[in-house]
């Protein structure tokens, strides 16, 4: 399908080779597929039956065939059933938007991802504004995770929210270790609006959206028909409550407010995924796919590109993310070597959206997904690691870790829990015993000269600010 948009001009004299045509050809539902997914149905089924959610709603795309379904209600208390045009909030699963935004902007030429974003910004604070797009869009800024679901409604205010921003945000150094920031996102999408005179939905629109054939995709609630929207919902099965409110928050959106169906979601991840004929293209979804941290950069088992994380999954070589806000969870996986991808978005906090991937992996790819051990050997922490590794590892908000000596054994704490033994896995992990097997990994981070600055737990970073 050839998507036409017409020549606008734009603000600041920038043209609409913005709205880069691309070709995309969505498969319509086959015979075929829905005989394969009879039985994954019974997983969707199931995790409904928990109690999670209320509602779910799901695409696979599979060698060129699709599979789109929901289940459940979108309003629970009203008994509003979902269907596959119903807007879910997608989370922190939108930042991949955000990031091929920031390359698309930067392969036209209209923006450096490695320039100061004080070039973009007037009016930043000179810390702030010394962070380069980049470092942004990769989690390498070195900022706090810090995020409000709830805020002002109406047009996108990303550039005030970033002016408000100081150097107390930071709780390290820019542009060495990988932690996960919704504010990296949020910054971002302060650029974009900045460089294109738009607000960030139109913005959203013009360079991602409408080329890419997602209509109903948007950061506008309050301009969404309330009917074809899932609420969230608190509680569980079959005691839901239905959330009056709808997270909003117009000076964070760029970092998760999207409001999308799970097979608009899709259409993105396969637009990844096929050869296109327009050599631009190519060249942004090669960007967009590339790798920025690897794993000794993020301390874990997978590593993380431009709003993409990068790992093994049931033997498969994926890409994925999930997300969550009150009254919402998100994932999708995509295994671009097997055209395979899926989506999964639902309107409760209680579900396991990684239970429905995980079965869909398992039914259309026969993806191995049985525990692997894992072999590296643990060993003891001798007592000149260990006295390096004693301190307190704090962004200042979150997690408080604590690693002390307890007679003669190094030991660890969180937020004044129980104290758990530390044993080595390798050079650059840690892993608490509890019950005599291992327990929560952590990943150790040091200078040249091996001194400890952070410990990584899962996506955020933790620097060691005391001894």
């Amino acid at each position: 399908m050839k998507l036409k948009l017409n020549l606008i001009i734009m603000m600041f004299g920038f043209t609409a080779s913005y709205a880069q045509f691309h070709t995309l050809n969505i498969p319509q539902p086959s015979p075929h597929v829905n005989d394969i997914f009879s039985s994954f149905e019974k997983e969707l089924l199931n995790e409904l039956s928990n109690g999670g959610a209320p509602g779910i709603q799901v695409s696979i795309m599979y060698n060129g065939e699709v599979y789109n379904k929901s289940f459940g209600y979108s309003n629970f208390n009203k008994k509003i059933k979902a269907n596959n045009k119903t807007l879910f909030k997608n989370a922190s699963t939108g930042k991949v938007f955000v990031a091929y935004a920031a390359i698309k902007l930067s392969l036209l030429g209209k923006l450096d991802l490695d320039k100061n974003i004080s070039t973009y910004i007037s009016g930043l604070n000179s810390e702030i504004g010394k962070l380069t797009t980049r470092q942004l869009i990769t989690h390498t800024s070195g900022l706090k995770d810090e995020s409000d679901n709830f805020g002002p409604s109406g047009l996108s205010q990303q550039i005030k929210m970033a002016k408000t921003l100081g150097s107390d945000k930071f709780f390290g150094e820019s542009g060495m270790v990988f932690s996960y920031s919704n504010a990296n996102y949020d910054l971002a999408g302060a650029v974009i609006e900045s460089l294109t005179g738009w607000d960030f939905n139109t913005a959203m629109m013009k360079l991602v959206f409408e080329p890419l054939n997602m209509k109903a995709t948007t950061y506008r609630f309050d301009v969404a028909n309330p009917k074809n929207v899932a609420f969230g919902h608190s509680g569980s099965g079959p005691n839901y409550s239905t959330n009056t409110t709808i997270p909003d928050n117009a000076r964070g959106r760029a970092s998760g407010m999207a409001l999308t169906t799970a097979e608009e979601l899709n259409k993105f991840l396969m637009w990844l995924q096929i050869d296109h004929k327009d050599q631009f293209d190519n060249k942004l979804k090669d960007a967009v796919l590339e790798v920025f941290s690897n794993k000794k950069m993020t301390g874990a088992y997978w590593e993380y590109g431009y709003g993409l994380f990068h790992s093994t999954y049931c033997n498969t070589n994926a890409i994925w993310h999930s997300g969550g806000m009150p009254g919402y969870k998100a994932a999708f996986l995509s295994v671009p070597e097997q055209s395979f991808s899926v989506t999964v978005l639902a309107n409760g906090s209680g579900i396991n959206q990684w239970n429905v991937i995980k079965k869909a992996v398992e039914t259309v790819i026969n993806g191995n997904c049985s525990l692997i051990s894992n072999n590296v050997e643990l060993t003891d922490i001798s007592e000149e690691e260990g006295q390096e590794l004693i301190g307190t590892y704090t962004q200042g908000i979150g997690a408080r870790i604590k690693v002390f000596k307890k007679e003669d054994t190094f030991v660890m704490s969180v937020d004044g829990g129980p104290s758990y033994e530390l044993k080595k896995r390798g050079e650059d992990n840690i892993v608490t015993i509890r019950e005599n097997k291992p327990s929560t990994s952590y990943g150790v981070f040091k200078d040249k000269n091996g001194k400890v600055l952070y410990l990584q737990y899962w996506v955020r970073a933790y620097p060691k600010v005391n001894m």
